[in-house]
């Protein structure tokens, strides 16, 4: 009766839980169907030894098909997990390396239009570190550039 009720309602969710179910309810069923067999009404001991193992069997493979899925799930949401933190580590470092790549460039662009600019007022007192203190507030410095002191 058990075994009608899940087919048909499907009681837990998920369409592979429902199955597992089914499939645990169905081998307890197998293995009680056995134990028929070991009553008096069954007098060959021969008998009551073939089912014997045929039970035993009945019962290592119910256990071997869940611990194939325990070990599944186990591993696949480790490999989730693993795989996550790298996508997490990967964009840290591709976002480190364009700040550093990019800012960098800009800042050095800056710093040959400053030149430029000041070279053309004949100003060459202008060192960089003057330049680096006097760059506009919208570029963000490299992080070298704004813990080294000028």
């Amino acid at each position: 009766m058990i075994i009608i009720y899940q087919g048909y309602n499907s009681p837990l969710k998920g369409k592979l839980r429902n199955r597992i179910e089914l499939f645990n309810e169905a081998s307890i069923h197998a293995a009680s169907l056995h134990l028929v067999f070991f009553t008096e009404w069954t007098s060959d001991p021969e008998l009551q030894f073939q089912f014997g193992w045929s039970m035993l069997a009945v019962i290592v493979f119910c256990m071997t098909v869940n611990f194939i899925l325990i070990f599944y799930t186990g591993l696949r949401q480790i490999f989730i997990l693993f795989k996550g933190i790298y996508v997490r580590i990967k964009a840290k470092i591709n976002a480190r390396g364009k700040q550093v790549k990019s800012l960098p460039q800009k800042y050095d662009e800056l710093i040959k239009k400053e030149r430029l600019a000041s070279s053309s007022s004949k100003d060459s007192s202008v060192s960089e570190a003057s330049l680096r203190q006097e760059a506009p507030r919208n570029i963000a410095l490299p992080w070298w550039a704004q813990t080294f002191p000028a």
